[in-house]
């Protein structure tokens, strides 16, 4: 399953996290869950915290999931005015391994925010029967 979000700056980030949750606990998948979460972490490169990052941080852990973004990233937003790592590529465990070739790219995107791309890759077991 993948599931993109968008997250208004002044948006209470409540509701969104419980709609997330709901929908890991009733399809249990691999699950894929980007986009722009507009909050702030250290874990994915802000200098500092806010309390909606820490919320978005506290749903991560507390569904077992992976952030693929690296304090080192670069940042995915930017404008003449500023900068940030807003945007968050998560996953469920099970898709850990399965995701490379992760890149925010540096050309022109018709939007303040970057492109970022990756790959999954799924091994599937063949079953006999």
């Amino acid at each position: 399953m993948i599931t993109s979000v968008y997250l208004a700056p002044t948006e209470n980030p409540t509701p969104t996290i419980n709609t997330l949750t709901k929908l890991l606990q009733e399809h249990r998948c691999p699950h894929v869950i980007s986009g722009d979460f507009n909050s702030q972490h250290t874990v994915w490169g802000y200098p500092r915290n806010n309390p909606r990052g820490t919320q978005i941080l506290e749903f991560i852990n507390a569904n077992n999931l992976i952030l693929h973004n690296q304090e080192t990233d670069s940042p995915s937003f930017d404008n003449i005015y500023t900068q940030g790592w807003t945007d968050l590529q998560i996953t469920t465990a099970h898709l850990a391994n399965c995701i490379y070739n992760r890149k925010i790219w540096d050309e022109h995107s018709e939007s303040d925010h970057k492109y970022i791309t990756f790959e999954i890759t799924e091994n599937i077991t063949k079953l006999k029967f």
